[in-house]
């Protein structure tokens, strides 16, 4: 039995529906920027992805630009997205995803994550999603 599989299991949910996993056995990821989501024009962000499970690949979109994913595969629970040289057209709501190997399938999608760039430095931009803010 996988890592998945026992995980999903302690969580009192069932692994297998029709030898396949659903997407509602994999978690919601959650994204999250570095240093902020108010970044200033030029300069750059990370956007980190996490999932409940390691050896994912994880996907990063961009709300209302179908032409934008990004992906990459980590050994780890968590992928990172380097943005850098910032400008105005980088803003915008961004949204993460992973698969797993025994999935095969893309998790739900993150909650967004609205990203600022701005030309003004120190500008603060409050939002009611607490998901925004980053802490290492």
């Amino acid at each position: 039995m996988s890592a998945e599989s026992l995980w999903l299991l302690c969580l009192g949910r069932s692994p297998v529906v029709n030898s396949e996993f659903s997407l509602e056995n994999l978690p919601r990821p959650s994204l999250r920027a570095w240093p902020s989501s108010v970044v200033e024009l030029g300069s750059s962000v990370t956007l980190q992805c996490r999932a409940g499970f390691q050896n994912a690949t994880f996907m990063l979109g961009k709300l209302h630009d179908p032409g934008f994913k990004q992906e990459q595969s980590s050994a780890e629970t968590k992928a990172e997205f380097p943005l850098a040289s910032l400008q105005p057209e980088d803003a915008g709501g961004y949204f993460c995803a992973y698969k797993t190997a025994a999935t095969g399938q893309w998790s739900e999608q993150s909650q967004r994550l609205q990203l600022v760039v701005t030309d003004k430095p120190g500008v603060v931009v409050h939002t009611c999603n607490p998901s925004y803010s980053y802490s290492r």
